[in-house]
């Protein structure tokens, strides 16, 4: 029979934001950089509706698209070129190799006409504010590589551009909120270190003041994004600790939030990837409380969701990813209730999807792996259903 402590994460990606450090890919550089490239694009939108004459704000509103199409454009040809630094398996990413690597392609032209710019004209809080993310997502990658030390160099980096930005206008809540979000990054790489009483102290202070600013402006939906990914960092961080019912309460403020973002925009598909989120996390906590059937429930909840993702989405590899998990947990949680004709019919077809995901990417250790330990799991499924059947048997005779 399963143990509750074998119970798989499920997060888009299948990542643990606490403890994996996991290898880079195309697709987790991609989201880096969308997450980025939306970040800019909201604050110059926001800034273009605030000016006043028409005629300037809309001037500032076409270049604003004009610029965040470039950027897009841009994207898949910088995700690709790192993900081939990827293959060397002891290359490791530095702010000087940052510079000089991305030097030949589009997007790596961009962000260096962007650092130059930023230090010919230092006092634009516009091309600080880009400087201060392209050191986030230079810590970001550190981070997946498990460069911890270089993690925290362009963390700090951007952290005190961040900083930099907040006390020149004390006025200005986008740069308080980028201030907040640099700073929630040392509560991650602590947490990757196993330093969870710090990180958590971060995220609790984070988390006041996110609260703050969601008072501002309730109808905010990215600063209650931000309350909610804050709630769930502090879960996870429960959750390794051992102490199930805080992180029980940290998810759970998690999925309400969740839950009124999906109802506002139900075709969201980050908001609802988000929703999935946390009905998994709320399910390994119940199994690791041995509530099997709130568990259940709770991987039922983030298996539906999961399907609509993909029918939204089909040729996304990472709701694919993330539909396999779900049936696998739901196969683990009817294992562990004996179940075992429903535990073996969710292996079946979680392992379907590994198997079309694999002959998409042979070369996926990852996902080679995946696919292996599911049909271990099967296997073991059905000896016990072998070992009941003769067990059946004898008492029949």
């Amino acid at each position: 029979m399963k143990a509750k402590n074998s119970f798989k994460d499920h997060a888009t990606g299948q990542q643990n934001e606490i403890s994996e450090n996991s290898r880079l890919n195309v697709e987790k550089i991609r989201s880096h950089l969308l997450e980025t490239v939306e970040e800019t694009h909201r604050r110059e939108v926001m800034e273009a509706n605030a000016v006043k004459d028409m005629m300037d704000r809309k001037r500032l509103q076409e270049a604003a698209e004009k610029t965040n199409a470039t950027r897009l454009a841009h994207i898949e040809d910088l995700a690709n070129y790192f993900t081939e630094f990827e293959q060397s398996e002891h290359y490791i990413i530095t702010s000087n190799d940052f510079r000089d690597m991305i030097g030949t392609s589009a997007y790596g032209e961009t962000l260096a006409i962007t650092k130059s710019l930023a230090s010919g004209d230092p006092n634009s809080s516009e091309w600080q504010h880009d400087l201060s993310v392209s050191y986030r997502i230079l810590g970001d990658i550190a981070l997946t590589q498990g460069n911890l030390k270089k993690a925290a160099s362009a963390y700090g980096e951007a952290l005190a551009i961040a900083r930099s930005l907040a006390e020149s206008d004390p006025t200005n809540i986008l740069w308080k909120r980028d201030l907040l979000l640099r700073d929630c990054k040392f509560g991650d790489l602590l947490a990757v270190q196993g330093k969870l009483e710090e990180a958590a102290g971060i995220y609790r202070r984070n988390l006041s003041s996110i609260k703050k600013l969601t008072e501002v402006d309730p109808t905010n939906s990215w600063w209650r994004r931000d309350l909610l990914v804050c709630y769930k960092k502090l879960g996870n961080v429960a959750l390794t600790q051992g102490e199930l019912k805080k992180a029980a309460s940290a998810y759970g403020e998690a999925l309400a939030i969740a839950q009124n973002l999906v109802e506002n925009d139900p075709t969201n598909s980050l908001w609802r990837c988000d929703l999935m989120v946390c009905y998994g996390k709320l399910g390994e906590v119940a199994v690791k409380q041995d509530n099997l059937k709130k568990a259940a429930s709770a991987c039922r909840e983030a298996l539906a969701i999961s399907k609509s993702l993909v029918e939204s989405d089909p040729t996304n590899t990472l709701c694919q990813q993330d539909l396999s998990l779900s049936y696998w947990r739901l196969g683990a949680v009817a294992e562990m209730q004996g179940k075992l004709e429903k535990a073996a019919n969710a292996y079946s077809e979680s392992i379907a999807i590994l198997r079309k995901l694999v002959e998409g990417d042979p070369t996926n250790n990852k996902l080679q792996k995946e696919l292996s330990e599911s049909y271990r799991d099967l296997d073991n499924v059905k000896t016990m259903q072998g070992m009941a059947f003769n067990v059946k048997s004898s008492d029949d005779s």
